[in-house]
């Protein structure tokens, strides 16, 4: 749920700068301050992916409930590449915050801040400095940019160390959708969380593929032959960081119930996806909850 803070912080700084008063309460604000234009840009799978796209919605959601905001929606196109496009027009009409979703907006977000200095800028999940792109900058107090960030390695410990305690085979696995330095610290913090629990315990690692190649991100086919090998070769939890993926990994024998965190309560398995939409949903539709959700929670 850091998304939702991190959106929620930006909207509510740009609400007060914006002539609402230091201490007007939010509906006061709501009332007396002019609306704030605010874009959100979301990655691959937009509003709706019950994952990280969907908690930075129910950040914009509440802020909007809260303050006085002209808000825009836009998503990229199946490949992702009009990300600056998007940001270009909602540039020109005028939105003055616009927040990307996801660390592939990193080099669009960077470079659109140098080239639109009045407009202020922020990107979910991913670290902006004078490296990422030819004119991008570094942060700065007084500048217009924000990587918004969170220690993915602890929330992904807790789950690994959940896992390890839940796990009857004392064998675990994790799915990452694209292997890099990012997914790599999920894999980390789940891995020394499970080792703190069972110091042996055996832990599959898969990568559904490699960059360039994103496309791993929103790809359930793929998660769901992999965690189904994990199944088979012993392993009864699976932590993974796939975008719109319900698993329904059936083991041979028995009828119903997912695989896809996998300790049994009759015949129902427990999920543990990483965003908090894919949880609430197996809750809505189970009377056990899931171990946890990893760092979004």
């Amino acid at each position: 749920m850091l998304a939702v803070a991190a959106v929620l912080a930006m909207i509510a700084a740009a609400c007060n700068n914006n002539g609402g008063g230091g201490g007007s309460s939010p509906s006061a604000t709501k009332s007396q301050a002019p609306a704030v234009k605010v874009a959100m840009l979301y990655d691959l799978g937009g509003r709706g992916d019950k994952s990280f796209n969907d908690a930075a919605a129910a950040g914009l959601d509440k802020a909007k409930s809260e303050f006085n905001i002209d808000a825009k929606e836009l998503q990229p196109n199946s490949g992702g590449t009009n990300r600056t496009e998007l940001i270009d027009l909602a540039a020109s009409q005028g939105y003055k915050l616009l927040i990307g979703v996801g660390f592939l907006y990193a080099p669009n977000i960077g470079a659109a801040a140098a080239k639109y200095p009045d407009i202020k800028f922020g990107d979910v999940d991913g670290f902006i400095d004078h490296t990422t792109c030819d004119t991008c900058q570094d942060e700065s107090p007084t500048g217009n940019l924000s990587s918004l960030l969170f220690a993915e390695n602890e929330g992904s410990y807790l789950v690994g160390a959940a896992a390890a305690l839940k796990s009857q085979t004392h064998h675990i696995g994790f799915i990452g959708g694209v292997e890099i330095d990012l997914i790599k610290k999920f894999e980390a913090g789940y891995v020394a969380g499970a080792k703190s629990i069972d110091p042996s315990i055996t832990i599959d690692i898969k990568y559904l593929t490699q960059p360039p190649n994103f496309g791993g991100f929103n790809d359930p086919a793929a998660a769901q032959v992999a965690a189904q090998g994990m199944y088979q070769g012993g392993a009864d939890v699976v932590y993974h960081l796939v975008q719109g993926w319900h698993p329904d990994v059936r083991p041979e024998g028995r009828r119903g119930g997912l695989l896809h965190l996998r300790r049994f309560r009759g015949r129902h398995q427990e999920p543990a996806g990483r965003h908090r939409g894919q949880d609430q949903e197996r809750r809505d539709h189970r009377s056990h909850q899931p171990i946890g959700s990893g760092a979004s929670s």
